[in-house]
């Protein structure tokens, strides 16, 4: 049973859904003393010693690595498989004691609506957890086209909330292959261990936001056989020029460095070195070729995705 809000055609839950929600929380977490409902209840920053995590069953597959990873600090887990965001709204609406200085958003992956009304549940969070001095929105893995648009909305919001940072965990999850099963969403193996770590070193700062390797695989060219790859990378965390894998068809087929100088480039992103650029050129028969660009990253979450792309030689 649905209603239609009023702002828009979205679908939201109705109050009986939102009521359920609630109790189902209640009975997970336990009722605090003197709770209250949203009508009259004010949120209240949690000490930083405690970090709320909103999340689906991707994280639920990573229980106790996440446990390991940030110990001693508490994890309030707030939570289920197929959360969706405007039900991680409800929940929060009516515990806003559950609310904490620091935030972890693990969610995305069951959108399967249109991009305005993401943006819309999107900003219903973000308005509840205003207070919150740090918010990480992890981006979640490219299993369907329509998650692009999940990252796009998360980028464009970081620009309207100071205190909302997004990390991209698909290009993990993409240059990783092995921490998921054949859904290319949920974990296995060490990707529970890397999910933990990723959380852990962007929420508490033993990374800055963002400080894994980024970039862009800019122009890919194709005259005859020749095939000409452009782009440019850096690590934060490293004060000069990477080294690149490049993989074709899925298979390594070499390496590259960020030999070209991009100045105007170092100075936008605050890097100290300006060797950013790299080209590489191969020849390959005719067909489709899927070609993408790597970066190793040197905080233990494997190679991290720069780009790729799918090119037709005639």
């Amino acid at each position: 049973m649905y209603r239609t809000s009023p702002r828009s055609s979205r679908l939201t839950p109705r109050p009986l859904l939102a009521s359920i929600l609630a109790l189902f929380l209640v009975v997970l977490l336990g009722a605090p003393a003197g709770f209250q409902s949203s009508a009259s209840a004010t949120p209240v920053p949690a000490p930083q010693q405690k970090i709320l995590l909103l999340h689906d069953s991707v994280a639920n597959g990573a229980r106790n690595p996440i446990h390991d990873a940030f110990a001693p600090i508490e994890i309030e887990w707030v939570g289920f498989g197929g959360l969706h965001v405007y039900a991680a709204v409800e929940l929060l609406k009516d515990r806003p004691d559950l609310l904490t200085s620091h935030v972890v958003i693990e969610l995305g992956t069951n959108y399967d609506n249109v991009a305005k009304d993401f943006r819309e549940d999107l900003d219903d969070l973000m308005e509840i957890l205003a207070d919150a001095e740090h918010v990480l929105w992890l981006k979640p893995s490219i299993f369907r086209a329509k998650i692009n648009e999940v990252h796009a909305e998360i980028d464009a919001a970081t620009r309207r909330y100071p205190n909302l940072h997004a990390v991209d965990w698909n290009a993990v999850t993409a240059a990783n292959t092995q921490y998921t099963i054949t859904d290319n969403i949920h974990l296995q193996g060490d990707g529970g261990k890397a999910l933990a770590n990723f959380m852990h070193d962007n929420i508490t700062g033993v990374n800055d936001w963002n400080r894994i390797p980024q970039g862009n695989l800019g122009r890919v060219r194709v005259k005859g056989n020749r095939v000409t790859l452009k782009g440019w990378a850096f690590d934060p965390d490293i004060k000069r020029q990477i080294k690149l894998q490049i993989m074709i068809d899925g298979k390594h087929a070499g390496n590259v460095k960020t030999k070209r100088k991009k100045p105007s480039l170092a100075r936008r992103l605050n890097h100290e070195s300006d060797r950013l650029g790299f080209t590489r050129r191969f020849d390959l028969e005719k067909g489709e070729h899927n070609i993408c660009v790597k970066a190793d990253n040197n905080d233990g979450l494997g190679k991290i995705l720069i780009g790729c792309d799918v090119i037709t030689v005639k």
